[in-house]
């Protein structure tokens, strides 16, 4: 007898103002920026592999975030998987949307948003926030989240099974 695998479920949020709302949701999917990489996918899948062009790319970048980083993408490109469920806390709507990720990694340089680095998702529900404040582990929250004007932050929930 076979054991489920249980999926992963990942938060994102869709920049520091949510400039990439319209994108996750009129065209049904996740993305980071991260432009000056461009294909993640071409990139060997390690993690170090992915520090010293972080840092070549993005010389503002303080030493510390840079392995963080190397993380973020890392998990987006590598570590979610097709049928993964995604959480995203609309800035715009105030809404959490939740989704189910539907394919693989791609890359999609000429994408007018800025966020060319795309995960396809079936948004499944969405669910107003709360107002009042959460219990521990009740936030979707994120590594690095809202860390610069051109990358969405996005990280996997630990504490959520389904």
């Amino acid at each position: 007898m076979s054991k489920a695998v249980e999926p992963n479920i990942w938060g994102i949020h869709a920049g520091k103002t949510g400039d990439a709302d319209s994108q996750f949701l009129k065209k049904h999917c996740i993305a980071l920026g991260w432009t000056k990489l461009g294909n993640l996918a071409a990139i060997p899948a390690d993690r170090e592999a992915l520090k010293p062009l972080i840092a070549q790319a993005y010389p503002e970048k303080k030493p510390g975030a840079i392995p963080v980083d190397a993380g973020i993408l890392f998990r987006f490109v590598h570590e979610m998987k097709q049928g993964d469920l995604v959480a995203y806390p609309s800035k715009l709507d105030r809404q959490i949307h939740l989704g189910r990720v539907e394919g693989d990694y791609r890359h999609e340089p000429k994408t007018e948003d800025g966020y060319p680095n795309i995960r396809p998702v079936k948004w499944l529900k969405a669910v107003a926030k709360r107002t009042q404040s959460r219990e521990p582990g009740q936030s979707v929250s994120s590594a690095g989240a809202d860390s610069g004007p051109d990358r969405a932050a996005f990280t996997r929930c630990r504490r959520c099974r389904v």
